[in-house]
């Protein structure tokens, strides 16, 4: 308290000798929240995409936001649109930890040989039904970063093992219950977005499911999932960061990705004969693609009742550069419905695997 008292009477007389006062102080904390304020606003406004927007506006240095495109998918689809990365269990910094949490925590400082304020965030619960607690947590090696930066543990009564070993960013962690299993996910953050890393529990083990690479994969109905695959397909010469969503189902004990097949546009030119005739409907999208100058490609039809329609456009008449764009529907018990989402960036594969990007980055 003496040391306070000393720090402020220094100020006080600091200030006197500037010719400052305190109302001047005051106006520049004034100025400083405004521009605060101001630069937060800018940045929210900068991430937003115009209703109406040209090749050239759209190329810019926009890349799509994980959060927007899953958000908004969702809205389209009855997809719950609540933040994934938001999850109860999980204990905030601040907030006081009951016992059976940091006694886990415990088994894995010991492990690791490191000091307990180097573990946030933790995410305990009984994962596997059997009655006791397991907990997953992201160990940081040191305080250097603010971000939830270091390696990830597992814990359970009987042991305490490292699930991932290189320091990266972390979301937060999350469950989805899934076929009779409690699945356990989390976000691999990166410079260009993130990865979903997934877990379940198997005889007291933690035991890593493929994700295919997505990111944000959440449930959607039952057994059935979304997830957000991101490659630099918008432009015809490889470059463009584009994020679409796909479509999964969980089962046995993994996740499996929609059977698909790839038609080409070339088998509609002369109308919907023959075997063909069951996807009479597309025509009014068809319809509404060239109207915007779009050269159509190929359709992919989805096992689970979507479909996307892959088309291009070749901007500012240059004939050597297109931009890849897509629709998407939903067809169901005889009903389309257009689910595109505002932001429709890029041509769908059949399968979200063998991707080239994830042999250079994952």
């Amino acid at each position: 308290m003496l040391k306070n008292k000393h720090f402020i009477a220094v100020l006080l007389l600091s200030a006197l000798m500037c010719g400052c006062s305190v109302e001047n102080s005051g106006q520049n904390v004034s100025e400083t929240s405004v521009l605060s304020e101001s630069t937060s606003l800018q940045t929210v406004t900068s991430d937003e995409t115009p209703a109406e927007t040209t090749v050239q506006t759209v190329i810019s240095d926009e890349t799509p936001d994980e959060t927007s495109v899953l958000t908004e998918t969702a809205s389209e689809t009855d997809i719950s649109a609540e933040n994934s990365e938001t999850a109860s269990e999980t204990t905030s910094e601040t907030e006081p930890k009951p016992a059976e949490q940091l006694a886990l925590e415990k088994k894995i400082l010991e492990a690791a040989g490191l000091d307990a304020e180097l573990i946030y965030p933790s995410f305990i619960g009984d994962f596997d039904g059997d009655g006791s607690d397991e907990l997953f947590a992201v160990c940081r090696a040191d305080d250097t970063f603010n971000d939830i930066f270091g390696s990830l543990w597992y814990a359970s009564a009987d042991k305490a093992m490292q699930i991932y070993p290189a320091n990266e960013e972390w979301g937060g962690f999350r469950t989805a219950e899934v076929g009779g299993d409690t699945l356990i996910l989390v976000e691999r953050r990166f410079g260009t977005g993130s990865v979903t890393y997934c877990y379940r529990i198997e005889s007291g083990s933690p035991v890593e499911l493929d994700t295919f690479n997505v990111c944000s994969l959440t449930q959607t109905d039952g057994a059935d999932l979304i997830g957000l695959k991101r490659t630099y397909d918008f432009c015809t010469d490889g470059t463009g960061s584009t994020l679409k969503p796909y479509w999964f189902y969980y089962r046995d004990g993994s996740f499996h990705e929609y059977s698909a097949r790839s038609i080409a546009y070339e088998n509609f030119i002369d109308g919907f004969n023959g075997s063909f005739a069951k996807y009479a409907y597309l025509q009014p999208y068809f319809d509404e693609i060239k109207a915007e100058n779009g050269v159509i490609t190929d359709i992919i039809v989805r096992d689970n009742g979507i479909v996307n329609i892959n088309y291009k456009i070749i901007g500012d008449g240059k004939e050597f550069l297109a931009y890849r764009y897509f629709r998407t529907l939903s067809v169901k018990d005889g009903e389309v419905t257009d689910i595109t989402p505002k932001i429709n960036e890029g041509n769908y594969e059949v399968s979200v695997e063998g991707n080239l990007l994830d042999l250079i980055m994952y």
